[in-house]
């Protein structure tokens, strides 16, 4: 009786050892699984010939939202359920004007950190991983 119950304590002890093991392994799977993004820091503000404010970032920075319009993805930091998350938010944008090279935005996001290059198509308030600053 007595080695039965040191067999049912060894095994207890030994499974809640191997599921702690499994939730640090599926947590670091998650990580590994996030949207890889690089980043990029809004320059100063430029004043335009017409007296506009606008600031020069590259065509990457772009993108398109659910309605057609351009925006952008701010980079914000969150804490979540294992410490500070990166996300992004979604912020309309308006183009004054873009060729090849550059875009000038109208707005105030003058020293803003934007995503760039995301490894997959990226959404409003989703948690993603930089790979690059």
């Amino acid at each position: 009786m007595k080695n039965s119950k040191q067999f049912a304590v060894r095994m207890a002890a030994a499974l809640f050892i191997i599921l702690a093991l499994c939730i640090v392994l599926a947590h670091r799977i998650e990580i590994l699984l996030l949207t890889e993004v690089r980043t990029v820091t809004v320059p100063p503000a430029i004043r335009m010939e017409d007296g506009s404010t606008v600031v020069k970032v590259s065509p990457a920075c772009i993108f398109t939202n659910r309605n057609g319009q351009p925006c952008v993805m701010l980079l914000q930091r969150r804490e979540g359920t294992w410490g500070t998350e990166l996300y992004v938010a979604e912020t309309s944008v308006q183009i004054y004007s873009a060729d090849y090279d550059f875009c000038f935005l109208e707005g105030n996001l003058e020293g803003q950190t934007l995503a760039i290059y995301p490894s997959r198509s990226l959404s409003d308030d989703e948690t993603v991983r930089c790979v690059e600053e």
